[in-house]
């Protein structure tokens, strides 16, 4: 039997070095992987993401427990839908491997709120955070005076700090109970 990774290669889905093709290196993105962490081939570990390039993303975590899987504008996660009331990119990412997190359009209702063309159609973003041990979603929402133009969730401590972009400092931070 196959294990999910090994599923993906097999179906010809290409991994997030070269979106342009499927995978000419099984024996490369199949290795084990190479620790906590992202890992993108060829080395030292296998892939972590696999996409058909027309839109549909597989991630898995860096111990293989869990995946996501984003498709014709819908996440899935470890075969749970999730955020199914959002417009969610489909580029999110795991935090270790408990949470998936993908950012989302942000409420309408904000003060600061406007809209453009992507994935996302809002300036002002919310974050769909799934604890994937526990199966239970979060969905965060920014406050009228937080600006989350390119949220990021952090896990640390015990808990996720939130941020309106990369390098900001945190907004929020909410203590999660470990499962």
């Amino acid at each position: 039997m196959l294990s999910d990774r090994h599923a993906c290669v097999a179906a010809g889905l290409g991994c997030t070095r070269r979106l342009d093709r499927s995978c000419r290196a099984p024996e490369i993105c199949l290795r084990d992987p190479a620790g906590e962490g992202g890992r993108e081939g060829p080395v030292p570990g296998g892939c972590d993401t696999f996409t058909d390039g027309r839109g549909r993303w597989i991630r898995f975590t860096a111990d293989n427990r869990h995946r996501s899987v984003f498709s014709d504008g819908r996440l899935w996660v470890d075969g749970t839908p999730v955020g199914e009331d959002h417009t969610m990119d489909p580029c999110g990412w795991w935090l270790g491997n408990r949470f998936y997190v993908a950012q989302a359009d942000g409420p309408d209702d904000h003060p600061a709120q406007d809209y453009t063309m992507g994935y996302l159609v809002t300036t002002i973003n919310s974050l769909v955070v799934y604890d994937a041990d526990r199966a239970i979603e979060h969905v965060f929402d920014p406050a009228p005076d937080e600006h989350w133009t390119d949220p990021r969730a952090e896990w640390a401590d015990g808990a996720l700090h939130l941020r309106p972009r990369p390098a900001a400092p945190a907004d929020r931070v909410i203590p999660l109970a470990r499962p």
